[in-house]
C-alpha cells in the first residue's frame, strides 16, 4: 500500500484500506460499498475477455 500524507490538516491514510469506522459510517449514511476485488465481474460484467486482454494485457 502507499501512504499519501494529505494536506489542509487531514490525516494521513493509506491507499486500499477501508477501516471498520468508514465501513460504519457508510452503513449509517446508506452508501453501497464495493469490493474492486471481489464484486468486479458484476459491475463490469458487459466487459469480455478480449476488452480486459486490450486493458490489462
Amino acid at each position: 500500500m502507499m501512504n499519501i500524507t494529505r494536506g489542509g490538516g487531514l490525516p494521513d491514510m493509506y491507499v486500499g484500506t477501508f477501516s471498520q469506522a468508514l465501513m460504519d459510517e457508510a452503513n449509517k449514511e446508506g452508501w453501497f460499498v464495493v469490493s474492486m476485488k471481489h464484486d468486479w465481474n458484476r459491475i463490469f460484467g458487459f466487459e469480455t475477455q478480449k476488452d480486459r486482454q486490450m486493458c490489462f494485457g
